[in-house]
């Protein structure tokens, strides 16, 4: 079997207010909220370390084993894990942003009902981490469907959010890489010294041991004549639920997203050595805050899903270095987890990003690839309200 390498495994202070009425003060409620438990630090199965401030791993499987956990594992003891190693990364500073913005929202519903009416009238009010992460742009404003706009980690890659600095960098079997909101960075020898140089490059690059791969949506810029593959299956509308009163106030929404594409530098239209692949179970469930808008928050269904699936990769056959003539199809089930049938269950979602194999950045060596990597299967899901659900392609 001609080898098949893996690049990058690619399976959350309050402002002063300004009003005509007295401003209520909630930094006292966030802070008994913050004290309600106690938990203990989280603890991976596999050795991770710190080098020059991001987090390091030995091998890809140590990579995919501790995002798995730490997606099973209480936000808080993980956030104690990130304090113990001295990093942060985009997903404590979004949780911290949805604790703090539903703080606000759940203490302005506490309010006198005549209080309650005046502040409804008032433009939403927002929390200092959420105005710093959007300045910062680790968070961005998306469409809701209803006018409106709610916040999201603003990341490409968002499997990668655990597991790198708030510079995007992370390090993994000895090659640096950096997952921006729109691009996927690789310094393949590892050099330190190339981070700030990966950093400034904006466009499609390959040369001098680094790759940069630029993002248009889900179409690599510059990209070749072959058209990437897609078996995104998607839900067109959300499943909404409604209150007691007979109002819309929550809603669920669950989707795979799957695509892959050339990247890197190309030999011809039909022959490059590296393809970037996306395979992702997303699912979001959000509720109505205090305003009426769509947000992140409390609202944690359980998802559970059963999913059962073959890649294809296609490689030429007529050579034993590079491109040739002639090219055939491998069919693999995934041998590296996850791997297929996969079940899992998560027992509090809101914005989850769940990754099957084989998600991320490979390699074709010594035998380049002629097409982009394609998937068939079936998932099963449950999420909140709905149940038994699937998606075949």
């Amino acid at each position: 079997m001609k080898k098949f390498t893996f690049l990058a495994a690619i399976a959350v202070v309050l402002t002063v207010f300004n009003g005509c009425q007295k401003e209520p003060s909630v930094n006292e409620s966030i802070k008994k909220a913050e004290m309600r438990s106690i938990v203990k630090v989280f603890q991976p199965s596999n050795k991770v370390e710190v080098e020059n401030g991001m987090l390091s791993f030995n091998s890809k499987q140590a990579f995919d084993a501790t995002n798995h956990e730490i997606a099973l594992a209480d936000r808080k003891s993980v956030d104690l894990w990130e304090k113990s190693l001295g990093i942060k990364t985009p997903a404590s500073i979004f949780n911290s942003v949805i604790f703090a913005e539903d703080s606000i929202s759940e203490y302005f519903k506490s309010l006198p009902i005549n209080e309650q009416e005046y502040w409804e009238s008032q433009p939403q009010k927002h929390s200092a981490i959420y105005t710093e992460a959007l300045s910062k742009k680790t968070i961005h404003l998306l469409p809701d469907g209803d006018g409106g706009e709610y916040f999201d980690l603003n990341l490409y890659d968002k499997t990668t959010a655990s597991l790198i600095n708030l510079d995007g960098f992370v390090k993994i079997e000895n090659q640096i890489y950096q997952y921006t909101n729109n691009a996927i960075k690789i310094i393949q020898d590892g050099d330190v010294k190339k981070i700030e140089l990966i950093k400034s490059i904006n466009q499609s690059f390959d040369g001098n041991n680094m790759i940069v791969n630029v993002f248009d949506g889900n179409r690599l810029k510059n990209a070749t004549v072959v058209a990437p593959t897609n078996w995104t299956q998607d839900m067109p509308f959300y499943q909404f639920e409604k209150n007691w009163l007979g109002n819309y106030q929550k809603r669920v929404k669950v989707w795979i997203d799957g695509h892959s594409e050339p990247i890197g530098s190309t030999y011809g239209d039909y022959c490059f050595e590296y393809v970037n692949c996306t395979f992702v179970i997303r699912a979001e469930a959000q509720k109505k805050n205090f305003w009426g808008n769509w947000v992140y928050g409390d609202y944690i269904p359980s998802l559970t899903f059963n999913a059962e699936w073959i890649y294809d990769f296609w490689q030429y056959i007529d050579v034993t270095y590079g491109c040739g003539l002639y090219d055939g199809a491998s069919h693999y089930v995934p041998s590296s987890k996850p791997i297929s049938p996969y079940s899992a269950y998560y027992p509090q979602v809101n914005n989850g990003f769940f990754y099957l194999t084989p998600h991320g950045a490979w390699q074709g060596s010594p035998i380049f690839f002629s097409r982009p990597i394609s998937v068939h299967g079936t998932v099963t899901w449950s999420f909140g309200p709905l149940t038994n659900q699937t998606y075949t392609w």
